[in-house]
């Protein structure tokens, strides 16, 4: 077997905290965060594309806000908890009443698609993105998504039309057969906790390209390609899955099978299988890897316990263990994970976020990211409740990778206070240290975040980030600020004033910017409108302004 995984690119920094960026409320928050080394190319592309598509909040495909740095499976669990609190047609601010996080920081990636009570659903998005620069404009593009589902015969698709023409993103058909659950075309579970068959084979957004006849044959979201099968037999369990993706520039396949035993309801013991081969296309240079691991997962007392141990055909070994556990109120995430030097399984769920790493698999031209690496670490967070609807968030975390030289500690507190009326409070503090080789990183970031109701129908939110950055050779501070109007006086539409400034490095005066955003946004049954209209002055002189809009139109039938 070929054994090492050659790195090809040293990860970027910061990518842990819930704090780690400014809230990212548009694209080019995305790329400002992407500038700031707060997340990846990888990462970048994801983002984007989940800001264009939205996620409805009543849907089944929450675990699509993963990709948000520091959102964990709490936030996931947390929403569908608010939703059951404020009910399937509930309002906004009745599910943030319910909801113990920071609501913001997933606010543009979210719809209130209220749900249907008939079988079928369907839906169709416009977005359009325009800038002008001086005398250089750059002509708006469009995309189009559509969507149709219907519950009862478990049918789900989704297109999506841009600029390169149509692709199918996603298609589906799922439900009982011989006693068990059957899904046919695209999925995201695995089998068992996933350390060896968590997810997909990744293709960067740059990559996914199909025509639309094979785009429907692979569709282009990072989601298993083919089919899953489990069912229980009394207390033992069987779970297979095969899955195949080609693009003009790769083409994965994956095989997996589980075997668990449940000795109780609440207890479940297993092992997991799995099969890869990747090819580079059209050089056909070929990796392959077997993998297995026992799991175990319990859940006790409120809370889901599990760990897994794995092992590849090249005898590297990996281990995961963690927890998630509700209190009352008080929510807590534990994780500790340690992967050999040559662990990293192709079809790996990959526990840590701190950094991203674009491998080469033996050589073969076929790259994959990897989130462990030979990685060790653990993680701690939890949020509980004080007096006076204020929420206390810690967090805590460190990671080893020796195989990059790469070592680091950090630590957030928080205090989140969440009133009625859209009365929230957010102040942190973060610190961060990062070792890479020989040189290191030092981020300090103090954060607040506000949203105070004035008077009838309006309200002032407010942004205030100040970071201290120190490396080997010099210390710098950055700043973002902003305050933000809304008008709700013609509900439901909703409008915005924003006057944003920004330096990347206070002692510079020709980096940073000004920022005038008008935001337009009307969500009523089924129509959804969101106009913005962008403008920039950048304190370089010899910089052009830019003036830019997005409009993000939908109506869904049901």
């Amino acid at each position: 077997m070929r054994r090492l995984l050659i790195i090809l690119i040293i990860p970027v920094l910061g990518l842990a905290l819930s704090g780690a960026g400014d809230y990212m409320t548009s694209e080019e928050e995305i790329l400002d965060a992407l500038a700031r080394d707060e997340i990846n190319f990888t990462q970048y592309y994801d983002l984007v594309e989940l800001f264009i598509e939205k996620v409805s909040v009543f849907g089944p495909n929450l675990e699509r806000l993963l990709v948000i740095p520091g959102i964990d499976r709490r936030w996931i669990d947390a929403l569908h908890e608010a939703v059951a609190h404020a009910g399937p047609y509930g309002t906004e601010e009745q599910l943030i009443r319910y909801f113990p996080y920071d609501f913001e920081r997933i606010a543009a990636f979210i719809i209130f698609e209220k749900p249907t009570k008939r079988d079928w659903s369907a839906g169709a998005k416009l977005y359009t993105h325009g800038r002008y620069i001086a005398e250089d404009p750059y002509y708006p593009k469009s995309y189009i998504t559509l969507d149709a589902k219907h519950s009862g015969l478990g049918a789900d698709i989704r297109l999506h039309e841009d600029c390169d023409g149509t692709r199918v993103r996603r298609r589906s058909l799922s439900g009982k057969l011989f006693g068990g659950d059957f899904i046919l075309g695209s999925f995201r579970k695995g089998l068992g906790p996933g350390l060896i068959m968590g997810k997909a084979f990744y293709i960067p957004g740059a990559e996914r390209e199909n025509s639309t006849a094979e785009s429907f044959i692979n569709p282009q979201d990072n989601m298993f390609n083919g089919f899953r099968y489990d069912r229980g037999f009394g207390k033992i369990g069987i779970g297979m899955l095969a899955s195949r993706i080609v693009y003009d520039s790769v083409a994965v396949d994956a095989m997996g099978a589980m075997l668990s035993w449940h000795p109780a309801g609440n207890l479940s013991f297993g092992g997991v299988f799995g099969y890869g081969d990747a090819r580079s296309r059209p050089e056909n240079s070929t990796f392959r890897q077997s993998t297995g691991s026992l799991f175990g997962i319990a859940e006790l007392d409120g809370g889901e316990f599990f760990a897994e141990i794995g092992l590849i055909d090249n005898a590297q070994t990996g281990f995961m263990a963690g927890m998630t556990r509700k209190i009352s109120e008080s929510r807590t995430l534990a994780e500790v994970w340690s992967y050999s030097k040559s662990f990293n399984p192709m079809n790996a769920k990959g526990l840590s976020d701190y950094r991203q790493t674009y491998i080469e698999l033996d050589g073969s031209g076929v790259t994959q990211r990897s989130r462990e690496a030979g990685e060790s670490g653990f993680e701690v967070k939890v949020t509980t409740p004080l007096p006076g609807d204020i929420f206390f968030d810690f967090e805590q975390s460190g990671w080893r990778t020796p195989a990059i030289g790469d070592w680091g500690l950090s630590s957030e507190t928080a205090l989140n206070y969440r009133g009625r009326d859209g009365r929230r409070i957010r102040g942190g503090f973060s610190w961060e240290k990062r070792y890479t080789g020989d040189s290191f990183r030092l981020k300090e970031t103090l954060r607040l975040r506000m949203n105070w109701p004035l008077i009838r129908d309006m309200s002032i939110g407010a942004y205030f980030r100040l970071r201290w950055t120190t490396t080997e050779s010099e210390r710098f501070r950055s700043l973002s600020v902003y305050p933000e109007i809304s008008c709700d006086r013609f509900t439901p539409m909703t409008l915005k004033l924003r006057i944003k400034k920004y330096k990347s490095r206070m002692a510079d005066d020709d980096n940073g910017y000004w920022e005038l955003r008008l935001r337009d946004e009307l969500r009523s049954g089924p129509i959804l409108w969101i106009a913005e209209l962008r403008h920039a002055a950048y304190d370089d002189i010899d910089k052009e302004s830019l003036t830019e809009f997005r409009v993000t139109a939908a109506y869904y039938w049901r």
